[in-house]
């Protein structure tokens, strides 16, 4: 019997096949055992992704949420100082200053979910992905 995720193109099924995919396939243990502890925990929201919901916006989160996550960790282990992990975050301010509605002092940043989802959109998609007209009011 085939996996779930592969059959259907759920959006819980994407993320178990992505958790898979790491799972079985990263070399790097370290890498590995990161990702599987923020998935175990939720650490990255994927539990705030439901079947029932009309669009992909919480499973499009979660992917920018883990690149972050790795980008930030990534930065840190080359020796990157606090204050200059803000610019190693996706996307960048230069590109999209309205997603940044915050930088506190200990160098986290504040997003403004809503307009992230649009500048994905914008830079990312492919209009034929979707036919929805942008992020949901929740977001806004």
């Amino acid at each position: 019997m085939a996996p779930a995720y592969l059959e259907g193109g759920s959006r819980l099924g994407v993320v178990e096949g992505i958790k898979d995919y790491i799972d079985y396939f990263f070399e790097c243990r370290h890498c590995r055992d990161h990702f599987m502890e923020g998935h175990k925990s939720c650490k990255f929201r994927q539990c705030d992704i439901r079947e029932e919901e009309e669009d992909d916006q919480e499973l499009v989160l979660w992917l920018w949420r883990v690149h972050n996550d790795v980008n930030e960790r990534t930065a840190r282990q080359k020796g990157v100082e606090d204050e200059e992990l803000p610019r190693h975050l996706w996307p960048a301010e230069i590109h999209c200053p309205q997603c940044r509605d915050q930088v506190h002092p200990n160098s986290t940043v504040s997003w403004n979910q809503g307009q992230v989802l649009r500048h994905i959109q914008t830079s990312l998609w492919c209009p034929d992905w979707t036919t929805r007209d942008g992020p949901s009011q929740e977001y806004q």
